[in-house]
Order: C-alpha cells, then sequence, then structure tokens
C-alpha cells in the first residue's frame, strides 16, 4: 500500500487527490476480486497477505492452468484442426465463452 500511495503522491502531490485515487483502488478491488484472480492478487499484496513475490507464482499457476485447458481441448477434440482447438482455447482464457463443467472439473 505504500507504495501505491507513494507512487500516487509522486504523480499528483495532492493529499486529496491522492486520497480520492486510494479509496477508488480500494473500490475497485472490493468489487472485482471476486471476479478476477489477478485483482483479488493484487489486492492480497497491498493487504499485506502475500508477499509481492507472490505476483511471479500467480502467473506461472495460470499458464500452468492455460496449458492443462490446451491440451484438455486437444484430447476433448483429437480431429479439430489446431488452430480450432487453439481458438477455443483463446475465447476460453478471454471469457467470452464459459467453462463447460468437465473442463474445470475434470
Amino acid at each position: 500500500a505504500a507504495h501505491v500511495a507513494s507512487f500516487l503522491t509522486t504523480r499528483y502531490g495532492l493529499k486529496g487527490l491522492v486520497q480520492e485515487w486510494i479509496d477508488a483502488i480500494n473500490t475497485a478491488i472490493s468489487n472485482y476480486r471476486g471476479e478476477d484472480a489477478d485483482v483479488a492478487v493484487f489486492g492480497a499484496m497491498l493487504r499485506h497477505e502475500v508477499d509481492e513475490a507472490f505476483w511471479t507464482t500467480h502467473c506461472q499457476l495460470k499458464e500452468a492452468v492455460g496449458d492443462l485447458l490446451r491440451v484438455y481441448l486437444k484430447g476433448k477434440h483429437p480431429y479439430r484442426p489446431e488452430a480450432d482447438v487453439a481458438a477455443m482455447h483463446r475465447a476460453r482464457q478471454a471469457d467470452r465463452v464459459a467453462l463447460d463443467e468437465d473442463e474445470w472439473t475434470d
């Protein structure tokens, strides 16, 4: 949290404006942490619930889950062209297509 306050103070200087931004950031984290893991981890870092180095672990975990999803989709659709499987993978990762239950429980 101190890093954010320091950045905002350097950027804007005015205490009132800095506090307004801090409040907006905290509100956004509260509103979206249940929907977005990146936001949840950022909020946990600001509250000192996880170390800042956890961000690297979080990114590695997201990549591993993405790889598992890609392998699952290839196995589920072995005769589909690679481009189709890649498009399905991108759509699921971008939340344009909801994951089927068997894609996240298998």
